[in-house]
């Protein structure tokens, strides 16, 4: 199937510079929405599970590597998915976009599932474990623009179906 971003690549010509953005920007909220339910899945086993027997900073410790290896992958299918140019200014918008929605979307669910305020859920980030989840969130936002130069490097071939990580 093939992907159509705008009118210039039904003339066989380049996509136009706002349908490019326009990618970077569904990208970016794809990718977010993507990993907040596995982020969810995550955080409710840690704090089941791990959070009572190791405390809230180890438990967070071992989280974030599979959260990281999970952004890490859907990043990589999300620009394949939406072909997002790979310049520094789309991939920066990409991680942005996602950063601000994912950090939406866990205030959401802190205010309407849990009761928490917007502004007791940005204290949280004070606390050891919240500065280790906050780096991660920097971390997620990065991999776009990080993915971009290792594929220029030839670190892995493009995404396709023949490639699958």
């Amino acid at each position: 199937m093939i992907r159509k971003h705008g009118f210039g690549d039904l003339l066989g010509q380049r996509p136009s510079p706002a349908s490019s953005l326009r990618c970077a920007v569904q990208s970016g909220l794809l990718y977010a929405l993507a990993i907040f339910p596995v982020g969810f899945l995550f955080g409710t086993g840690r704090m089941l599970l791990l959070v009572p027997h190791l405390g809230a900073t180890i438990a967070v410790l071992v989280e974030v590597p599979f959260m990281l290896m999970a952004s890490w992958w859907m990043s990589r299918m999300c620009v394949a998915c939406f072909k997002v140019s790979a310049t520094p200014s789309h991939r920066i918008l990409m991680g942005l976009m996602a950063l601000v929605t994912l950090n939406a979307a866990e205030i959401g669910l802190a205010v309407l599932a849990f009761g928490e305020s917007p502004l007791g859920y940005l204290s949280d980030f004070e606390s050891p474990a919240g500065a280790i989840g906050l780096s991660a969130q920097l971390a997620f936002a990065s991999f776009p623009l990080l993915q971009m130069r290792r594929a220029r490097r030839g670190a892995y071939p493009p995404y396709d179906r023949k490639h699958r990580l």
